[in-house]
């Protein structure tokens, strides 16, 4: 493919044209970039809804981590007579206890344990766990608009979407083609730095710079979720709750998609040198 027909595809080869001739545009576009990218949108938007309905996350276990951190340490000095807290920091009075995050936790394990056992006993690949995540999310927002209305947010159901969530961490860190987290991480972030770093000096080889366009993708993919998933919350009225079920069928499509890409067909992540395009 030429740079002129690249261009025809938008801003991604754009972007893809400030590394020059060291990362081809087929590169920009192939597999791993595409579900990472779509699973950092999944787990943004999942997320965000879930941090405003139950003040703990979704997928990202080191948020939960940090927050049961915090919750402890308040009902221990709780505990111990001192249950003020800083003016500027209200927050902290609304946080959930403890043992919400430890079931959140402890719901996630379960579901990467069911994972395991499905994917390596059972044969199960991505695209056979996308319909029961769709029909888990469909079924609780159905169930829990019908039984509660507008109080739907009642924050210790968390925990029923806990597992489905340790299935989905699961399927990106196990899988055939990402095998990373399904979102931004703190090692991402410092992976742009270091590759910008070896840009300046020369050092950056073609590994470096593919993984750092892959992880700057995840990064504003988040972004975007994380904006859609708000944007649709606060939008619809009060009695609609549905932001799972609208989400989960791209997460299902992203399995089955994922289910349908060879190995033959994925480029090698040491490669080097660019591939050219007539």
């Amino acid at each position: 493919m030429s740079r002129r027909d690249a261009s025809a595809y938008g801003s991604t080869a754009l972007f893809a044209a400030d590394f020059k001739d060291d990362i081809a545009f087929e590169q920009i576009v192939d597999a791993r970039l595409w579900f990472s990218t779509g699973s950092a949108f999944v787990t943004g938007w999942v997320n965000a809804v879930f941090f405003i309905r139950y003040s703990a996350f979704a997928s990202m276990m080191s948020g939960n981590v940090l927050m049961l951190g915090i919750s402890i340490s308040l009902q221990l000095l709780s505990w111990l007579g001192h249950e003020q807290v800083d003016p500027d920091s209200h927050w902290l009075s609304k946080v959930p206890p403890p043992s919400l995050y430890i079931l959140t936790i402890a719901g996630s394990v379960a579901g990467a344990m069911l994972y395991r056992l499905l994917a390596k006993h059972r044969q199960w690949t991505p695209g056979t766990f996308g319909p029961l995540i769709v029909l888990v999310a469909m079924l609780h927002e159905g169930v829990e608009h019908f039984l509660y209305g507008k109080e739907l947010h009642i924050k210790t159901h968390v925990t029923f979407f806990a597992p489905l969530c340790g299935i989905m961490n699961s399927i990106a860190l196990d899988g055939l083609i990402v095998k990373q987290n399904p979102y931004c991480t703190t090692a991402n972030i410092m992976l742009l730095g270091h590759t910008a770093a070896d840009v300046v000096t020369g050092e950056a080889s073609y590994r470096d710079k593919k993984a750092c366009i892959n992880s700057l993708c995840m990064f504003l993919a988040v972004q975007l979720g994380i904006l859609c998933g708000l944007a649709l919350d606060l939008t619809t009225g009060e009695y609609w709750d549905f932001e799972l079920t609208v989400i989960a069928p791209c997460c299902a499509m992203l399995y089955y998609l994922h289910d349908h890409v060879q190995p033959s067909t994925l480029l090698p992540l040491d490669l080097k040198q660019p591939i050219t395009g007539s």
